[in-house]
């Protein structure tokens, strides 16, 4: 199933059902690719995670591996898409 960004635009409630029903179809073996901006859903979803910048992959790991380092996965976005060092550090 791909999905692109299913959550933008709805309210809490909704975005909740839409997460726990994401997480019952993966259970039962189905294979979601899902694109978000935000990172708590990607943080709730996803065990596998891949960094775009300008149309190309920068980064992909497992989210356990790319979350590890000081500030979780925000500050490893931010790092694999160029950003300044004072947001990184922020």
């Amino acid at each position: 199933i791909i999905l692109d960004e299913p959550t933008a635009g709805v309210d809490v409630e909704l975005r909740r059902v839409l997460w726990r029903y994401l997480q019952e179809i993966n259970k039962d073996g189905r294979t979601i690719l899902l694109t978000s901006h935000y990172l708590e859903e990607v943080e709730r979803l996803c065990r596998f995670v891949a960094i775009i910048d300008k149309g190309r992959i920068v980064r992909e790991a497992t989210k356990d591996e790319m979350a590890r380092g000081p500030g979780g996965l925000e500050a490893a976005y931010l790092a694999a898409t160029g950003a300044p060092p004072e947001h990184v550090g922020a």
